[in-house]
């Protein structure tokens, strides 16, 4: 039985065979139930992960024995209760709705709110832990997940989580009501049906087995709402009402977003702030005064994080009194192809255009060093192509001439010898404005004249939704470091799938490497899958994004979440003040 679940290198999730992933599962431990608040450790800041590293075990190694006679911790170092976390956000939540958004924008500011079944430990979040569910079993066929609740937990509104609000809040994800759109369906691709036996039960029953489903079900965004509310309330577009360690106290939009402690939260002792407070800050200039000034604490994940320039600003100005740390995410700069309309229906277009950017410079230049060159997987993971073969690959070799002479040749053999003129719908904000500058420039190498359409974060959402584009500088976020997650964003019909891609074989791997429990053959087709794509060049991703995440020395037990999803809740953060 496991009480964790390493979930960011994938064979200690199963093991190197079927038996290791299948075996019972023992009670999981409470996720943050310290018995006394004073004896909990503060986080150190963490060094950035990389990811597709497995530690040796997934169960804690057994303490060292405590030195002879300890002197007592300064009071600095406990845990205190009080106090608001002041945190900068770029933008207000498209919706409250959480089943609905898949953007940061939402999931940041309203993820303290809400709980999931698992979730990703807030303070080593490489390990899928227990949430609302306090343990789960795996059939040995892997095709059956029993997951027991945690007993009285209470909703905002006081009503206690039973059974059916975890059922309807899956149901609700994965077969949604016609006409809403709902983003992580494809997640439960494989679900053949959600049950609940008992009012602390969940039985979900899949089609097949699926390699990665703990863990997706750990992501940040599957949090279980009240099925009585949401049903009184016919929507949750405007509606706050979860079990997490923070409710909504008020919201005001393009300001702030405030929520303040839930009292009955489950996990004892917990959460230690009175409350969180977001800022709305579009400007990324305004916001590193304010983070600066002290008028916010935490530059949060996504859109707001620090510039390296500014992190290493920090780091020499403000040492004394802040924390810029770089750390690993799963994001990544891409520019995407409508296969519906436009240049790029044509492969050779696509070819082209590949072939001219250089990668090394894009991360160099667009990102000041904080990124890394790679492909469909997170560069030097265990799933993703060997970097040094793909450094020989077109369009990542170097040196760039033959490349840009091939691209030359490929456009006008598709039509367009002296290139061709595109708008590009780009979302306003110095990360993505700096990439969308830097992929024109190259573009502008073969002929092309890329217009750029400067977007609100509101706006640009709904573009990349409608399709109404031919071409579109866009970023993405994994949730987990896994095949199954990275490629679902292309596959048929997918929720993700904004530029309508559709390929068979690219259909037939995508499901294969999802039930293969092997982890070898896993590997090698998801090589191939990842090869599919480079081929076909439905989208080029033009670099894997590091970034830096600010917080003042007071904040304590932050630890930045390896997937910006995953680690919102702020239910351990204290502040030493």
């Amino acid at each position: 039985m496991h009480k964790t679940w390493p979930s960011m290198a994938i064979p200690v999730y199963i093991g190197a065979a079927l038996a290791l992933l299948l075996a019972s599962c023992a009670p999981a431990a409470a996720p943050a139930a310290t018995p006394k608040p004073a004896a909990a450790p503060t986080a150190k800041p963490a060094a950035p992960t990389a990811l597709g590293k497995a530690p040796a075990t997934a169960e804690t190694p057994a303490p060292k024995p405590a030195a002879p006679a300890p002197s007592p911790k300064p009071a600095a170092d406990q845990p205190r209760y009080g106090g608001i976390l002041t945190v900068v956000v770029f933008g207000d939540p498209p919706t409250l709705d959480l089943h609905q958004e898949s953007d940061l924008g939402a999931h940041v500011p309203l993820g303290p709110a809400y709980n999931g079944l698992l979730q990703y430990d807030p303070l080593k979040n490489d390990k899928v832990i227990s949430d609302l569910a306090e343990s789960w079993d795996v059939s040995k066929d892997g095709t059956e997940y029993t997951l027991r609740l945690n007993k009285g937990v209470k909703f905002h509104d006081g009503s206690t989580l039973m059974a059916r609000d975890v059922l309807f809040s899956l149901e609700r994800s994965y077969n949604a009501p016609r006409g809403t759109l709902m983003p992580r369906k494809d997640i439960y691709a494989q679900v053949l049906k959600i049950e609940a036996p008992d009012d602390s039960t969940i039985k979900i029953t899949m089609k097949a087995p699926q390699y990665a489903f703990i863990p997706q079900l750990a992501r940040g965004e599957n949090v279980i709402f009240s099925k009585a509310f949401t049903e009184a309330k016919g929507h949750m577009k405007g509606e706050v009402m979860g079990t997490g360690p923070f409710k909504l106290k008020r919201y005001n939009a393009g300001s702030q977003l405030e929520l303040t402690k839930f009292p009955d939260y489950f996990v004892k002792d917990r959460p230690y702030l009175d409350g969180v407070a977001y800022y709305v800050m579009p400007d990324a200039a305004t916001r590193f005064a304010a983070f600066r000034t002290g008028r916010v604490m935490l530059t949060a994940p996504g859109g707001s994080v620090l510039s390296a320039s500014e992190g290493a600003a920090v780091q020499s100005q403000m040492k004394d009194k802040a924390v810029a740390q770089k750390f690993t995410t799963l994001a990544w700069h891409e520019l995407l192809f409508n296969f519906t309309r436009g240049p790029g229906v044509d492969f050779r277009v696509r070819q082209a255009i590949n072939l001219a950017i250089d990668r090394p410079k894009a991360v160099e230049v667009a990102l000041e060093g904080s990124g890394r060159v790679g492909g469909l997987m997170l560069p030097g993971s265990e799933w993703a192509i060997p970097q040094e073969e793909l450094l020989k690959m077109p369009g990542y070799r170097q040196p760039k001439d033959a490349d840009v002479a091939e691209a030359k040749k490929l456009l006008a053999e598709a039509g367009y010898p002296n290139g061709f003129e595109v708008t590009w719908p780009v979302r306003r904000g110095r990360e993505w404005e700096n990439i969308a500058i830097f992929l024109k420039d190259q573009a502008a190498k073969l002929g092309i004249n890329a217009k750029i359409e400067l977007l609100e974060y509101s706006i640009y959402l709904d573009t990349r939704r409608q399709g109404n584009w031919d071409m579109f500088p866009i970023s993405g976020a994994l949730r987990i470091s896994d095949p199954d997650e990275a490629s679902q964003r292309l596959m048929s019909g997918g929720a993700f799938n904004y530029g309508k891609f559709s390929d068979q074989k690219y259909d037939e791997l995508h499901k294969k490497q999802g039930s293969t429990m092997d982890v070898s053959e896993r590997r090698k087709i998801s090589l191939d899958l990842q090869k599919r794509v480079l081929e076909l060049q439905p989208k080029i991703i033009t670099a894997w994004v590091d970034r830096w995440v600010g917080y003042w020395l007071t904040v304590k037990n932050y630890v930045p979440g390896i997937g910006q999803y995953n680690n919102s809740k702020h239910a351990n953060v204290w502040l030493a003040k």
